[in-house]
């Protein structure tokens, strides 16, 4: 269930309330993959699994972040003027684009070791996840490599864009991936059965998919898009805007 009821856009692109809940749940969530990176250490052989999965959390929770807010903490710095503070974002947005897909790449070995250890269902369930998680690199590569103007024109032509990603796509991801996590360590510790966390893994990964994509599209239809490529402004090439179109599951959720 997404947190929604407080976070709506006042004007098309304009600015957005931020909801108490999200400013909680970020920091929470931070703490947390803080809190398992340095816990990592004391799990011995598959400590690199779990510094990786802090890892990607972190990059998920800065996009998460940089997505719904067009402001910054920067603004209130006084060495910071708005042309600073969009170059230093733009540069953050790239490093940690880029290092966003480089972990994810390095969770698919994730899978393999999970099958080594501990079957093959715990690896076929981390392959899935690995496949789901991939998806949501694309909206932090586009707003990186084709800058703010591009968001500020996803935002003109989708109004509740900003609260559609992170409220039915960005929270309920990460918090999903923090919930495998915590079942990974169950799994390490022999307190559940490896094929009782792949069952589960698989089934928590496909019900939130299906069901915040479906949501998203009953309470904010039209006015967000789940098109995982978005051109804007169109395109003049014909097969880019027909990529983008086959990548929309917005239209898929709608012929449900």
């Amino acid at each position: 269930m997404a947190l929604s009821g407080t976070a709506h856009d006042e004007q098309p692109g304009g600015g957005a309330r931020f909801p108490i809940l999200v400013y909680c749940y970020l920091v929470s969530a931070l703490a947390n993959c803080v809190g398992g990176a340095f816990l990592s250490r004391t799990i011995g052989h598959d400590r690199f699994i779990f510094l990786i999965a802090a890892t990607l959390q972190f990059f998920l929770l800065y996009f998460t972040w940089r997505l719904f807010s067009l402001k910054s903490p920067l603004t209130s710095w006084p060495l910071f003027d708005s042309m600073v503070e969009s170059s230093v974002l733009q540069l953050l947005d790239q490093v940690f684009s880029v290092a966003l897909v480089v972990v994810l790449a390095l969770m698919g070995t994730v899978g393999t070791s999970l099958a080594s250890k501990h079957g093959p269902v715990p690896g076929i369930a981390a392959g899935f996840g690995f496949l789901s998680l991939l998806l949501l690199s694309g909206y932090p590569l586009q707003l990186a490599f084709r800058s703010s103007e591009w968001w500020s024109c996803v935002l003109e032509r989708f109004p509740m864009q900003r609260a559609g990603l992170v409220l039915y796509t960005y929270i309920p991801a990460t918090l999903t991936f923090a919930v495998i996590v915590f079942g990974a360590t169950l799994l390490i510790r022999k307190v559940i059965s490896p094929t009782f966390f792949g069952a589960a893994f698989l089934g928590l990964v496909l019900s939130i998919l299906l069901s915040t994509v479906l949501s998203m599209e009953v309470h904010l239809p039209f006015r967000s898009t789940q098109k995982l490529i978005i051109s804007c402004p169109s395109p003049d090439v014909d097969w880019l805007e027909s990529i983008s179109d086959a990548l929309d599951f917005s239209a898929h959720a709608r012929r449900v």
